[in-house]
């Protein structure tokens, strides 16, 4: 067993590196987890308290993502949360923003940063004072490295400050600042009284205009509300042939019962909109065993590179134990451009602590 999580988190990514072809990359991406998560991952394997983070079940400050799409090489990808713990709100949001800039040099991304970085603060709630006590904070850092081509980071910013109302503002103004006003009205008077908005993100790399994108969750609703609302939300980039493949292999005949927790996303760029849609992992399945096959199948069905996931869940510590699943946390589905692509957002805590 590693001495910290952080040792643990450092040795996977060691093993992950080459297998996304990245090993030219290697030194820049231990540098860059170091930045996010060099404090907030000194622990010692399974030390980590849920009321410290809200990124995992357990408090891990750390997940592994993978975004996987036909024709395209995957990047590697993680996120994570800045900062030691027991520090209060209003300091941890200043120390995630000094990682956020930190993290954008390193990516050759400072300047687009700079510009970003008013908005930032617009989303972020003005109330950040000790009355809010330490525990989790409002920003995650998330670093994505393609085998050719420059690194991007993602800042995301929790929305579950203040009062509902107050949080749809928020999320009005962030469209509209990508001059998306008017979907994004379509899609709120949707969602709004059904879902909440969750927080939102900007993926900045240099050279490229921003992308954006705001989360909302639900509890409860029938899946056949998914399936119906998406598609016409998304404009299309979304089909409901694809939903419907997707809810069958993941959820099977359960799918005819409400859902359980599940996440809309909707991602704003220089070429339109898309949406995604994910579920809770501890949700949907009854194990990591369970969400792993399913997973596997639904890749192998798709044509999707179901030998990198399967990859991946080994190096992070397998599909194993009888209970909920610990590594799966998120996975879902969504089309950018018409073409379909799938996401696992990863615990790698769990397995460090065994």
């Amino acid at each position: 067993m590693p001495q910290t999580l952080f040792d643990g988190v450092r040795g996977q990514l060691l093993h992950l590196i080459p297998r996304f072809g990245l090993c030219n990359k290697a030194q820049f991406i231990l540098e860059a987890l170091e930045l996010i998560c060099g404090a907030s991952l000194r622990l010692p394997p399974g030390a980590q308290r849920p009321e410290a983070c809200r990124l995992n079940r357990d408090g891990t400050a750390i997940q592994f993502s993978l975004a996987l799409t036909a024709g395209l090489s995957p990047r590697l990808q993680f996120l994570g949360e800045a900062g030691a713990h027991g520090l209060d709100a209003a300091e941890r949001a200043a120390v995630g923003l000094e990682t956020m800039e930190a993290v954008a040099r390193l990516a050759g991304a400072r300047e687009e940063f700079r510009e970003a970085l008013p908005l930032l603060r617009e989303m972020t709630p003005e109330d950040l004072g000790p009355s809010m006590g330490s525990g989790p904070g409002v920003y995650w850092i998330g670093v994505s490295f393609p085998p050719a081509g420059e690194p991007a980071m993602t800042a995301y910013v929790n929305a579950r400050f203040g009062d509902e109302p107050a949080q749809w503002e928020r999320a009005g103004r962030f469209a509209a600042s990508f001059g998306r006003s008017v979907a994004w009205e379509r899609i709120e008077a949707e969602f709004r009284g059904r879902l909440a908005p969750l927080g939102v993100a900007m993926t900045l790399a240099a050279g490229r205009p921003p992308s954006g994108r705001i989360y909302c969750s639900a509890y409860g609703l029938p899946f056949l509300y998914y399936q119906q609302t998406l598609p016409q939300v998304s404009g299309d980039s979304l089909s409901g042939e694809l939903l419907d493949r997707y809810v069958e292999a993941m959820i099977g005949g359960d799918r005819n019962y409400p859902s359980q927790s599940a996440v809309c996303s909707v991602e704003f760029d220089e070429e339109g909109s898309n949406v995604k849609f994910e579920l809770c992992a501890h949700c949907a399945f009854a194990t990591d065993a369970e969400a792993s096959a399913r997973c596997g199948r639904w890749l192998d069905s798709e044509g999707l590179d179901a030998g990198l996931y399967r990859d991946t869940i080994r190096l992070l510590g397998g599909a194993r134990g009888t209970g909920r699943p610990e590594l799966h946390a998120y996975v879902g589905v969504g089309a950018r451009r018409g073409e379909p692509y799938s996401t696992f957002y990863l615990n790698p805590g769990p397995g460090l602590a065994s």
